[in-house]
């Protein structure tokens, strides 16, 4: 049933809901901190939610996926962009 996939963590469990929804997870992964934030507005807003505060939303992503870093990267010759290393976006999502 639904409520038997709900996460144990009620606090990250909308950002692991997500992450389940709309990323991918691993070392291999990269995303810009702005893209993530964007695909969180948009998804949180889909599921009936506010998104709340972008600061938060990094603080509940951290928690939930520990491997997590930050790095500044060079993005296509343009200037260095804030990015999530270990988590990416889904390409292969349910139409």
């Amino acid at each position: 049933s639904a409520m038997a996939m709900k996460p144990a963590t009620p606090k990250a469990s909308p950002v692991r809901a997500f992450l389940n929804d709309r990323c991918e997870v691993g070392p291999q992964y990269s995303i810009g901190v702005t893209q993530i934030w964007d695909m969180w507005c948009e998804w949180s807003r889909a599921n009936g939610r506010e998104p709340g505060v972008s600061t938060w939303f990094g603080r509940d992503l951290r928690a939930a996926l520990p491997a997590l870093a930050v790095r500044r990267v060079e993005r296509s010759g343009a200037k260095r962009v804030r990015t999530y290393i270990g988590v990416g976006e889904a390409l292969d999502l349910p139409a």
